[in-house]
């Protein structure tokens, strides 16, 4: 590669990376169509060996604050457990009065935890019009994660460092 294009890779890398805050405030889950499930393995197993690096896993619980119905977000809650961490699923209050809340009445609930974990919830997305991916953490309702990834002959690479910011 020549050096203007690594120079417009880390311009066009920056603006995604920098766009985390205006994303973040709206909703959260994976903003991507149509990926590989080996990409989405690859980014979610990246993500959970920098996480190991900035949280020791056998004694820190991630408490998702949304639901994960996408390949990555299963992804990532399996290799988050597979790693040590004790992870709590999202679970919508349910409504008060409901048809859901009645049935349930019967049912055993499971305790919940006495003390919180970390909140944790994640973006993924990708510019549009591009062969770009971000994937963004925010861990504790203030610090964040991000890194970019390219996509290149259908395996996706990271695109430049961890951004981290507490």
């Amino acid at each position: 590669m020549c050096k203007n294009s690594i120079f417009a890779l880390v311009l066009l890398t920056s603006a995604i990376i920098g766009l985390t805050g205006c994303v973040a405030s709206s909703s959260y889950g994976n903003f991507i169509e149509n990926t590989a499930a080996a990409n989405d393995k690859k980014i979610a197993d990246d993500v959970v060996k920098k996480l190991v690096m900035l949280y020791p896993p056998a004694s820190t619980r991630f408490d998702l604050q949304h639901g994960t119905p996408d390949f990555f977000g299963s992804t990532l809650i399996e290799s988050l457990r597979a790693n040590g961490y004790a992870v709590l699923e999202f679970k919508p209050e349910p409504k008060i009065g409901s048809v859901d809340n009645a049935d349930n009445a019967g049912q055993v609930h499971t305790a919940e935890p006495s003390s919180p974990g970390l909140p944790l919830s994640y973006i993924m997305d990708q510019a549009k019009g591009s062969n770009l991916y971000r994937v963004s953490l925010v861990i504790n309702h203030g610090q964040s994660l991000a890194r970019a990834y390219q996509l290149q002959e259908g395996t996706i690479y990271p695109a430049g460092y961890w951004v981290h910011k507490e």
